[in-house]
């Protein structure tokens, strides 16, 4: 049964998962999540996540070198006023949609 909310469409949606089955690039997987590598950075790097779920460290090292220069180029990039954050994905969350006013985060 269907509430009509995109929560039910974007559950995880600060993770980036690959769930088997769908483009598992190496097509190792753990607990039915695909893991990353090297071959799905590419999506990976388009995706609006704010986390990477799962990927092995010590036989992909180059996954994180890359997550950890996308996030230093974002980063840099925004500073410079090259880049600006698409804060459209997060604006649309049911969570930040319904926030209760004039309540403080913390």
């Amino acid at each position: 049964m269907s509430s009509g909310t995109n929560l039910e469409q974007n559950v995880g949606f600060n993770r980036y998962k690959q769930w088997w089955g769908h483009n598992c690039y190496a097509n190792r997987v753990t607990r039915g999540i695909c893991i990353i590598s090297a071959g799905d950075l590419p999506r990976l790097g388009e995706a609006p996540k704010l986390f990477a779920n799962k990927f092995y460290l010590h036989q992909d090292r180059v996954v994180i070198g890359c997550l950890e220069e996308k996030l230093f180029n974002n980063t840099r990039d925004e500073f410079l006023g090259v880049k600006t954050f698409n804060t459209t994905f997060y604006e649309t969350q049911d969570f930040v949609i319904h926030q209760v006013p004039g309540k403080p985060f913390l």
